[in-house]
Order: structure tokens, then C-alpha cells, then sequence
């Protein structure tokens, strides 16, 4: 899940092509459509396609294409227009405890959401009038609201909400056990599931401190979207499936409560094991002194990684990602615990791999916490010291 995204998330200073050119980097993990695995990388590409075919940026584009056309006098996908309007809501989230979602709600830098460059794989802001009429438009197979043409065609329309391929179902726990289908795929950006046997089109989607979700029920002619500026998910899902149950004409349900009660439990456990880590290192390492572990190591997807020595130790510094500087601290045999200087960005463990000799063989990554977002893609990272690799 989120192959590539550190490429982008937190706003990092590549730009579109060079994202694009860097997939061929990335390892696939099964054959072509044979799997469920969501990346947001690919829909960049698809926004590279369109540059390409038609001539333009993939900014311009939509806006002389599906905004204007469609009837979106608000949207846009330009980060420049969005942060000149001065009326705008401001990204919030909890982090500052052991793990994110713990801690005091803050305000979040709003800039550092996603760089332009990842526009097409959520950089679109739009008003409600907007999203009403998107999902009217949705609703009717791409005609425009008053019979005055199409946005898109019915055939468009329809190959849109097909499922491609299977996505595994994972039961839920209690108690939002009762939200899990009997079966659910991916179509062409859209979730494809059932809801106590009635089809639902639906996604949900999120920067750091806004998250969003739309949802279409097709047999009802009912769609809704939410949208809120926290990472919050009793609001997003809890309205969600309260709304579901009502078009549905389900007993109501306290699904914000459940939501609550979910979350809590899956904090508390995810807080269990950083604690146990933190707690039960072994006293062992590191294996060289720790100015011996300061390098310039490359990953050929991400980029490089730099790792200096000063009088207090090691620092460390993901350079195609502005901000993701801070130090190393020692936690067993030779892996350490990068804290970044942001705290809004996710701690990890750097694991130094030694050849023979005692020298760096090679570095490894993955997050300290066992429920961070899966866009901080630690886990599929792998430096060399630079200039070592075949």
C-alpha cells in the first residue's frame, strides 16, 4: 500500500516527470492487476498521460475541461489559488503523544500537505455546491444537471463504477463489525461494496489534517459527501454510515460512538506496542563507532539519504523531502530511532546493515509506529552508500 508516496508526502521537491520517471524503481509486489494494492503514484501518471496526449498541464486541463465545463465555478486544482483564498479552513490533527492521534489538536502546516507535483492524486479543492453537483452528475451517468449536455459519456459512465479487481475483506471488529461486506473491488477510482445488500460506490481520501469521503448509492439516486479539516474519524465515517442506515431505511445506529470506541482500542494497542519497544531494547550496540554510520546512501525510487556525525551523535536527513531532518537515537544492535525535527512527521527505525568489514552494507527503513499512515513508505525503501549500488 502507498508504494512511492514518500516521493510526495510529506511535500517533497520533486517534480511530476521526475515522479514519473522514478515508478520504473519501484518493485511491483504481483503480477499486473492480480492484487489489491492502493498508490497514489499512478494517478500522477495518469495525469502525466493527459499532459501528454493533449498538450497541456494537467491543471489546465481540468479547468477548461471538467471545471468550467461542468458547472465547478470554485474548483480548482492549483495550490497557489487555494492557499490566496484568505476565507479557507485550516488543517488540524493530534499528534505529540506515542503514537499520531494521541497528544493535543494542532494546526497543521498547510503548505506541507502535498506539493503540486502530486496534484492529480489529490490536490483538487472544491466548495459544497460543487460536490453536490458532482455527485448529481455522478448520479446521472455523466449528464449535466438540467439536461444540458454531458461532462462525460454513459459508457464512460458505466466503466467507471466496474470493478477491476478484488479487494481481500478483512473483518471488522466490534464494534463497526456490522460495516464489513460480503464483498468489495476496486473500479476506475472508485470502491465498489456492498451495505446490507445494496450496492455502494464510494472513496474516501485524505492529506494530513483534511480527510474526505464521497459515497453514491445508485439504486436510491442518493449520494453525499464529507469532508472535514482533521484527521478525525468519527465525524467522517460516523456520519457516513449514520447517513447509509437512513437512505437505507436501517435501525439508526450511535455510529460516531462505535467509531470512538474503534478508535480508542486500535490507539491503545498500537500505544502497547511502541511502549514494549521502547521498553525492551536489547543492550546491545551499536556495533561501530557512531561516526562511522555518517554517509550519503541512495535508494534509486526516493532519492538520497544523508547521515552526518556531530558532538551530539547522528543526524539525519531525507533530502528529496524538505523537513525530514532530525536525530538519530540509538535503540538496539545497529538500528536507530529517527525523530524528526516536524513532529507531525512520523518517527522510524534505521536499521545499518554491516558487510564483513564493518562497513555499511546498505540501510532499512520502517515506521516506529504500528498504525502510521501507510504514505510514510518506510518499509519499501533500501540505501546503499552512494555510488554502490550495480
Amino acid at each position: 500500500m502507498g508504494a512511492g508516496d514518500l516521493l510526495l508526502v510529506p511535500r517533497g521537491k520533486l517534480s511530476r516527470a521526475e515522479v514519473v520517471r522514478r515508478l520504473r524503481y519501484l518493485k511491483p509486489a504481483t503480477s499486473f492487476r492480480s492484487g489489491y494494492a492502493y498508490d497514489n503514484i499512478l494517478y500522477i501518471v495518469a495525469g502525466a498521460v493527459i499532459e501528454a496526449v493533449s498538450g497541456q498541464s494537467w491543471e489546465d486541463y481540468m479547468r477548461e475541461h471538467v471545471f468550467r465545463p461542468g458547472g465547478f465555478p470554485n474548483a480548482t486544482a492549483e495550490m497557489a489559488r487555494q492557499l490566496s483564498v484568505p476565507d479557507r479552513a485550516q488543517p488540524h490533527a493530534r499528534f505529540g503523544g506515542s503514537v499520531r492521534g494521541t497528544g493535543p489538536v494542532r494546526v497543521l502546516d498547510e503548505r506541507d500537505r502535498l506539493g503540486q507535483a502530486g496534484a492529480p492524486a489529490g490536490l483538487m479543492a472544491a466548495g459544497a455546491n460543487d460536490m453536490a453537483r458532482w455527485l448529481q452528475i455522478q448520479l446521472a451517468g455523466g449528464a449535466l444537471p438540467g439536461g444540458k449536455g454531458r461532462l462525460f459519456s454513459e459508457a464512460a459512465a458505466k466503466e467507471m463504477w466496474t470493478p477491476v479487481t478484488p479487494m481481500p475483506i478483512e473483518p471488522y471488529p466490534e464494534p463497526v463489525a456490522g460495516i464489513t461486506p460480503s464483498y468489495q473491488s476496486y473500479a476506475l477510482g472508485w470502491d465498489v461494496r456492498d451495505y446490507h445488500g445494496a450496492k455502494v460506490i464510494w472513496h474516501a481520501g485524505g492529506l494530513f489534517g483534511f480527510t474526505t469521503v464521497v459515497v453514491l448509492i445508485p439504486e436510491k439516486k442518493v449520494g453525499f459527501a464529507i469532508a472535514i479539516n482533521s484527521e478525525e474519524i468519527e465525524p467522517r465515517y460516523g456520519l457516513m454510515y449514520e447517513l447509509l442506515d437512513h437512505y437505507l431505511g436501517l435501525p439508526k445506529q450511535d455510529w460516531p460512538a462505535r467509531f470512538a470506541a474503534f478508535k480508542r482500542n486500535r490507539i491503545a494497542g498500537a500505544e502497547a506496542v511502541v511502549r514494549e519497544q521502547a521498553a525492551t531494547p536489547a543492550k546491545v550496540g551499536p556495533s561501530l563507532p557512531v561516526a562511522r554510520y555518517a554517509g550519503r546512501y541512495v535508494d534509486p525510487w526516493y532519492g538520497a539519504l544523508a547521515v552526518r556525525s556531530d558532538a551530539k551523535g547522528l543526524t539525519v536527513d531525507f533530502t528529496t523531502t524538505p523537513g525530514m531532518t532530525g536525530r538519530l537515537e540509538h535503540y538496539q544492535y545497529d538500528s536507530f530511532v529517527a525523530r524528526f525535527d516536524d513532529p507531525a512527521i512520523e518517527p522510524a527505525y534505521l536499521t545499518f546493515a554491516l558487510d564483513a568489514d564493518g562497513k555499511v552494507a546498505r540501510v532499512t527503513a520502517k515506521p516506529v509506529s504500528p498504525i502510521a499512515d501507510f504514505s510514510f513508505d518506510y518499509k519499501d525503501l533500501d540505501f546503499v552508500p552512494e555510488g554502490e549500488r550495480p
